[in-house]
């Protein structure tokens, strides 16, 4: 018998890696049965498969969303819909497919769509929302038609009350949430206040700059503390929340001693640093993961179909992407589809006007409301319409100030034609 020597031991260690185990010392042979003087090819990679959808979000009763895949090495591309979801796919095969949603839903209603090609399974998730009603502008909550200021109360959505609020965003169960501030003097404002609007029309406070509560309960870990102002609100289809915060628009390469980060808020309260420093660093814009990325004034603006959060910086100038894994990069522009309609249209709001602008993707801009017209709205003058979001495919939410030093303020919603 040979001596088990090193050499054998390191080429033992080679073909094991390599997946075509023979023996030391004797004449063995590979998987595919080459002797051991010959090569052998190692098993085919699998493939990668790619899966996208024109949208991740549709209409009951709404036109057929396509979807397409494809897989690297040219396998057969076949389609499923998870087990008793709603709606039906055109095909079961191919590399295209359109999925036609229901005629109804009673709520925002989760579909999987599942694709196999070579051996590997991609699946991605749609929401189906239902109808959302005729176009136009109408009140959530809140009121406008009194230059008494009035205090921030919850409660029925006919009988809540907004003061102070910054921005807001919606789940994807259909609830509204406004991020807001304390004023501690005309016109400062500091700390964070987070209310919720739910699918059922109830308002409540979930953490508050007034009282000290965070999420029900006396806030003795301090997430008060580490938000100066909320900048910006989103939430993911986890139903997480996020917001940035900032002291003062910063100098790249100055040093700092305030938080510039973005935070996650789960729903049951907990948050964490999603990116950016925590107390004293160099300000910047860096790209990187986690904490090691820093910013400059990051505005949170939202989500796009593959849950990669979308931030302004330095001053709206700079667009910023955190991927779920925290990786945050630059890129050119934000996703059309933050704000877009099911026709590719985008919203905008004209402050000074207090209407709401359409832009088709021809670049084409229309009216298309009216702050104005809402309840009350006619006793008051100078109203202004801020933090414009899309919260489904025909539908956006916004907020209305009746534009006194202090301010009462309404939820909005506009429905968009579909």
């Amino acid at each position: 018998m040979k001596p088990y020597s090193m050499q054998c031991q390191l080429r033992a260690t080679a073909l094991v890696v390599a997946g075509l185990l023979s023996a030391c010392g004797g004449s063995g042979s590979s998987a595919g049965g080459n002797s051991s003087g010959g090569g052998s090819a190692s098993a085919p990679l699998p493939p990668s498969v790619t899966l996208t959808a024109a949208a991740n979000q549709t209409l009951a009763g709404g036109k057929a969303l396509p979807l397409s895949a494809g897989a690297s090495d040219n396998s057969a591309i076949t389609w499923t819909l998870g087990a008793g979801n709603v709606g039906t796919l055109s095909a079961s095969s191919g590399a295209s497919v359109n999925y036609t949603p229901p005629a109804t839903v009673t709520a925002n209603t989760d579909v999987t769509v599942n694709v196999s090609a070579g051996g590997v399974s991609k699946s991605l998730v749609l929401t189906v929302f239902p109808d959302p009603g005729a176009p136009g502008l109408t009140l959530v909550s809140g009121r406008l038609d009194t230059e008494t200021l009035e205090q921030a109360t919850d409660g029925p959505v006919a009988s809540a009350r907004f003061r102070e609020s910054l921005s807001l965003t919606a789940d994807p169960a259909g609830n509204l949430y406004v991020a807001g501030s304390c004023r501690i003097s005309s016109p400062i404002l500091i700390g964070v206040t987070l209310r919720k609007i739910s699918a059922a029309g109830i308002v409540s406070t979930l953490a508050s700059c007034t009282d000290s509560t965070w999420f029900g309960a006396a806030d003795t870990v301090g997430n008060l503390k580490k938000i100066y102002l909320p900048s910006g609100l989103a939430a993911d289809r986890g139903g997480n929340l996020y917001t940035a915060t900032y002291f003062a628009p910063a100098t790249a390469g100055v040093s700092s001693s305030d938080t510039i980060a973005v935070y996650k808020i789960s729903p049951q309260g907990t948050m964490t640093l999603l990116a950016g420093a925590e107390g004293n660093h160099t300000a910047d814009l860096k790209d990187g993961n986690g904490a090691s990325a820093r910013f400059l004034s990051p505005k949170v603006i939202g989500f796009d179909s593959d849950e990669s959060l979308y931030v302004y910086d330095k001053n709206d100038t700079v667009v910023r992407k955190i991927t779920a894994a925290a990786d945050v990069s630059t890129v050119s522009a934000l996703p059309t589809s933050i704000n877009a309609d099911l026709n590719g249209n985008t919203y905008r709001v004209d402050g000074a006007s207090g209407t709401i602008i359409r832009t088709t993707p021809a670049g084409v801009d229309s009216v298309v409301a009216d702050v104005h017209t809402l309840p009350g709205a006619l006793k008051v003058p100078g109203l202004w319409p801020y933090s414009l979001m899309r919260t489904g495919p025909a539908s956006y939410a916004l907020l209305v100030s009746n534009g006194y030093t202090f301010s009462n303020e309404v939820v909005a919603k506009l429905v968009v034609a579909h």
